[in-house]
């Protein structure tokens, strides 16, 4: 059981942490960039839903993976720095795009076009 005093300490202990993560989340999110885009079939621009779309930093670093929605759309947040971007789905050719920059703050814009698989 715990005792008043340990009760108080524990309560402000839970404030600091929470605040902390607040300011840690809100930074990141001023400081980070974003790529969005959409991907379709080539030739015929139809979106590509369930598509797997990552983003490989050039250097050291977390590997960030999403999905396309029915409507072929993505969006990954990142930090800034120089990306790969990578496009698999079942039935099509992967696709890899050039690297890219991400700027801090700035949301760099794709289309990426895949073709099915022979």
């Amino acid at each position: 059981m715990l005792v008043p005093s340990k009760l108080v300490v524990l309560r402000r202990t839970l404030g600091v942490l929470v605040v902390t993560l607040a300011a840690l989340s809100s930074t990141y999110a001023q400081s980070s960039g974003a790529v969005r885009g959409t991907v379709t079939v080539a030739g015929s621009k139809s979106p590509l839903a369930g598509a797997v779309v990552r983003l490989i930093p050039k250097r050291a670093g977390i590997r960030i993976v999403g999905k396309t929605d029915k409507s072929g759309r993505f969006r990954l947040d990142a930090a800034p720095g120089l990306y790969r971007v990578t496009v698999e789905c079942d039935g099509y050719v992967s696709e890899e795009v050039a690297t890219l920059e991400i700027a801090s703050r700035d949301t760099v814009l794709l289309e990426i076009p895949v073709r099915p698989a022979p």
